[in-house]
């Protein structure tokens, strides 16, 4: 199976993007993805979940280890094949990861009948993240002239030594949404798509010059998928695709695998955090083979975060400003503030 999510491609750290797949799982393991040489930033897989099945151990390994995390998928699916064992897990890569299933009991699983998502957090690590990843996963990290200088200005060791290190926010909590000043929805009933054809849900999202949009959430009529063409559209054939401003193909989800278990009740959400500055567009593409109709009542909806572009936001993303009167104020800040040095260090937040 392909891994959908770069992290090279992302623009705008940190972001967390979702995978969502359908496989099955072999004896000796079917590797879903496999992610590598992504530096200069460090990465947090979150959120692994996959369908419960007696036969099935879900295995990340990386940065060098056969397992960094697995455990056995227990149980079967109450309803569907998204059905799914949850935990809030999370584990760090600094070089690679790699997410498998492996039918360990010895009895193969089939072939797209298990559901399994994740998101691939991509960070761009301060001096503070890599004094922390030093102690807290052994990274081997060397530390330039500069960053040395900043960590015996700012005292940054005994900063962490102490606990007073900011801790990187959960991206894909609550506490996140504050930041938005306006929290907008999507939501649509699909119409008729052709085979080899696509819609996009609600039309492209253009982003206003000095606003940043973020992508939230999506969710599917997973469940209505059993009834669409009489049943002909099957997985890995029905894909919703997220184009982030010129990134074709940001995110790619299998619909088949989105968390549903009712069929109209969308009250399940995959959570990301996708920024832009450019456009945003949520597409269904359809590669089943058969027409999707008005009647077959498919529903997908998204949610974004809306708020205003940053000075801190310029430095991090290395945008220029759009006025000289603009960047002027932002020098003039930086210098008072010393704002490029603590955005570095990773205390921007400080006083």
């Amino acid at each position: 199976m392909p891994a959908y999510v770069d992290p090279k491609r992302v623009q705008y750290p940190p972001e967390s993007l979702a995978e969502s797949q359908m496989s099955g799982a072999a004896v000796g393991g079917t590797v879903l993805a496999r992610y590598f040489n992504w530096q200069p930033f460090y990465c947090e897989l979150e959120q692994l979940v996959s369908t419960q099945n007696a036969n099935t151990t879900v295995i990340v390994s990386g940065d060098g280890y056969a397992r960094k995390m697995h455990f056995h998928s227990r149980g079967s699916p109450a309803e569907s094949v998204s059905g799914i064992h949850r935990e809030p897990t999370k584990v760090i890569a600094m070089d690679s990861i790699e997410v498998q299933l492996s039918a360990e009991t010895g009895v193969a699983v089939a072939t797209t009948t298990l559901a399994t998502r994740w998101n691939m957090t991509v960070r761009d690590p301060t001096i503070i993240d890599k004094i922390r990843l030093q102690k807290a996963v052994g990274a081997p990290i060397n530390f330039t002239p500069n960053e040395t200088a900043l960590i015996t200005k700012y005292d940054l060791e005994n900063r962490v030594r102490l606990g007073l290190h900011p801790k990187n926010e959960n991206l894909l909590g609550t506490e996140v949404l504050r930041q938005f000043d306006e929290i907008k929805e999507v939501s649509r009933r699909v119409p008729a798509i052709a085979n080899g054809d696509e819609l996009s849900i609600g039309g492209e999202l253009n982003v206003p010059q000095g606003k940043v949009y973020t992508l939230l959430g999506i969710s599917f009529d997973q469940a209505a998928l059993a009834t669409v063409a009489a049943g002909a559209v099957t997985a890995n054939e029905l894909w919703i695709k997220v184009d982030r401003d010129a990134v074709r193909d940001h995110m790619v989800l299998d619909t088949f695998s989105m968390p549903e278990v009712t069929a109209g009740d969308m009250d399940q959400t995959v959570r990301m955090f996708m920024p832009a500055t450019e456009t945003i567009d949520v597409r269904l593409v359809n590669d089943s083979g058969a027409a999707i109709v008005a009647a077959d009542d498919l529903n997908l909806r998204y949610i974004y975060g809306i708020r205003n572009m940053t000075i801190p936001d310029h430095i991090r993303w290395n945008i220029p400003f759009w006025r000289e009167s603009d960047e002027d104020i932002a020098n003039a800040l930086d210098q008072k503030y010393n704002l490029s040095e603590r955005i570095s260090a990773g205390i921007l937040e400080w006083s």
